[in-house]
């Protein structure tokens, strides 16, 4: 069962440009069936309650050039709990089938 994030109120911007999501020894990862390279990229998102930085890993060769403060946003946001190791310490990681840049919008001239 996929947990999609329900997107249509909040607004996305980066915090910080992709990364590779790398192993213990530096080795940029990859995904599971695929092979494809695994980036992340820490998004800021914004709605009514306020902001929280998060960081959401997309498989692919060549993500986007983005800037930090660009609004963004991403496609398929999925949550993904999970605890860590010897702990009962709650996590959530965010996976997105990709994050697009949101075409800014035409200005219009008032006379």
């Amino acid at each position: 069962m996929k947990l999609m994030v329900d997107m249509s109120d909040v607004q996305f911007t980066v915090g910080r440009p992709f990364t590779p999501r790398t192993d213990q020894n530096g080795a940029q990862r990859t995904e599971k069936g695929t092979g494809r390279p695994l980036n992340v990229v820490q998004l800021v998102a914004i709605d009514e309650a306020g902001a929280e930085a998060i960081n959401v890993t997309v498989a692919g060769e060549n993500p986007p050039k983005l800037t930090q403060g660009q609004s963004v946003r991403p496609e398929s946001l999925e949550a993904i709990p999970w605890v860590k190791n010897n702990t009962n310490s709650a996590q959530v990681a965010f996976r997105a089938t990709s994050v697009n840049p949101v075409a800014a919008a035409k200005a219009t001239a008032t006379s």
